[in-house]
């Protein structure tokens, strides 16, 4: 699995150079070592699409995050690898790429070390391949 995640990562092409964008909301931790983030854009995760709204990010276990919305049940559960570095931020934050109008959820942030990366799912690697990549930093405003 992780051959193919290192593979996916590397085939994703980019039309020109990278943009930032950082933007900052409130958030909170939880009890369960998570925080809780509003997500001001619908966003894509796995292989579904969720609502701009107020989520939970926990996680589960040693590979796995889940998303879950706080006010429907909307949600998503979904596989990562651990990353290092980031120490840009010294707060959770999420990382999207944003290709177009389209969002994908690529890192999750817990703490300012503790980092998961998505895998690049096959919609991400499609709108790559037409679009310039942003990357958007959300950023939990302390």
């Amino acid at each position: 699995m992780i051959a193919v995640s290192l593979a996916l990562l590397v085939a994703l092409p980019t039309v020109s150079s990278q943009s930032h964008t950082v933007m900052y909301g409130p958030a909170s931790t939880t009890a369960n070592g998570g925080v809780q983030m509003a997500i001001p854009f619908d966003f894509i995760i796995g292989g579904g699409t969720l609502k701009a709204g107020d989520y939970v990010i926990a996680p589960i276990g040693e590979k796995q995050i889940a998303v879950g919305s706080t006010r429907s049940q909307a949600a998503e559960t979904i596989l990562t690898n651990a990353i290092d570095g980031g120490i840009e931020f010294a707060a959770p934050r999420l990382v999207f790429h944003k290709y177009g109008r389209k969002y994908f959820l690529t890192q999750v942030w817990l703490s300012a070390a503790e980092g998961r990366e998505l895998h690049v799912s096959p919609g991400e690697i499609a709108m790559a391949r037409a679009y310039r990549q942003e990357r958007i930093f959300l950023v939990a405003k302390k």
